[in-house]
């Protein structure tokens, strides 16, 4: 096929050249817009606090990140960038499904209200905070009850043999806990939530702070099984970082994401966050 110096004329006369205008403009929307959900990450991250994000991954990449002013590692393999674009349009048009619902959705209005932050003061120097990706605010007898929500997406080929991810459920469990434990405010229940790409289903795991809520169809998880685990890990990440004290290396966190970190060469010399 001939080029033609009028992208016009390339687009009427050379599909391999229409076809490649198209994967070209994907890659620019995504690079777009990748990098300005960078800048509000960053944005977020100048604030030293502990991320429930991280704590509920690892506790030491929770532990270094909170001292560290390292920029995370860019991600750079296409595919990975075109599955994370998908999981923010994904949490998008949730948004404006969840949008119709009663009561206050939080989590759509800005940045700086994006996910609504639970931050939590141990110390003067210590500081949790904890997202998750939607928040319903109700009011009912006076009370406020808030009904967390975590989104994740999913290919095709897991949906058959669906379960959830340990570490997606402690991170709404994170937040359930500083806001149940901490500031004391009613969360009846939490929802992880996860939608096939290809057709917008949705399966859900039910995080259950009452009994009454445990009998139903959906897969339920207890909170307070869990609870124990969360008391030892925010116990754990606390003393670490008021004795300046690397805590143990987690025996249960998976390669792919040893290998991705961005402290990894700090981990593997069991080095102090100041070296």
């Amino acid at each position: 096929m001939p080029t033609y110096k009028d992208p016009i004329k390339n687009s009427i006369y050379d599909p391999e050249s229409f076809l490649e205008g198209i994967e070209e403009s994907c890659s620019a929307e995504i690079t777009e817009y990748m990098n300005q959900r960078t800048e509000e990450w960053k944005a977020r991250g100048k604030n030293k606090a502990i991320r429930s994000s991280s704590l509920g991954t690892c506790i030491r990449q929770s532990y270094y990140g909170y001292y560290s002013k390292r920029e995370s590692i860019p991600i750079t393999d296409e595919v990975a960038r075109r599955r994370m674009y998908m999981g923010f349009v994904n949490e998008e048009t949730q948004a404006k499904i969840l949008g119709r619902m009663p009561g206050h959705l939080h989590g759509v209005e800005s940045i700086e209200q994006n996910q609504f932050p639970v931050h939590l003061n141990i110390t003067e120097d210590v500081t949790y905070t904890a997202t998750t990706d939607f928040v319903h605010e109700y009011e009912y007898k006076d009370n406020k009850y808030y009904i967390p929500m975590e989104l994740k997406s999913t290919e095709l080929w897991k949906w058959k043999e669906f379960k959830y991810h340990p570490y997606h459920l402690k991170q709404i469990l994170l937040w359930m806990y500083y806001a149940k434990e901490k500031l004391h405010l009613n969360v009846p229940y939490g929802v992880l939530m996860y939608t096939k790409r290809s057709s917008m289903e949705n399966k859900y795991v039910v995080i259950s702070c009452d009994t009454r809520f445990e009998k139903m169809s959906r897969e339920v998880q207890k909170y307070d099984y869990w609870k124990p685990w969360l008391d030892n890990h925010v116990n754990t990440i606390t003393s670490s970082i008021l004795q300046e004290t690397v805590p143990p290396r987690p025996t249960d966190v998976p390669q792919y994401i040893c290998s991705g970190c961005t402290y990894l060469d700090l981990c593997n010399r069991n080095a102090n966050h100041n070296e």
